[in-house]
């Protein structure tokens, strides 16, 4: 089973307004469809996957925008390893790649599921 991650404000053309979310529990700015560590599959108008390359800083209605350093499983089936990076929006001379966290994707033929941690920042 999974959880959805379907906040439109997840989209890569969302720049973020104040305040900005996180998907770490426990924080007060945590994002709405963000329940803890575990799978999580993106729906809606948010999009279907995470981004293979960086989106920007400052977009996806966070600071630190998340994307998948690599890519997704080709196969039905298939489950990958994948490292995901956290670009620092600028804060520490923008770096694309500045925190990242190891995870998986599972390929489920027409749609992607993720095991996601609690973000870094």
């Amino acid at each position: 089973s999974y959880n959805e991650m379907n906040d439109p404000t997840r989209s890569v053309n969302y720049t973020y307004p104040e305040p900005i979310k996180c998907d770490k529990t426990g924080y007060s700015t945590k994002s709405t469809d963000w329940v803890g560590t575990g799978w999580y599959r993106m729906t809606g108008p948010g999009g279907s996957r995470i981004p293979e390359l960086p989106p920007g800083k400052q977009q996806c209605n966070t600071g630190a925008t998340g994307w998948l350093k690599g890519s997704h499983p080709e196969a039905p089936g298939q489950k990958k390893v994948v490292m995901f990076c956290f670009d620092d929006a600028g804060w520490y001379g923008h770096t694309e790649c500045h925190w990242s966290k190891q995870g998986m994707v599972t390929h489920c033929g027409d749609y992607f599921v993720y095991h996601l941690e609690n973000t870094p920042y």
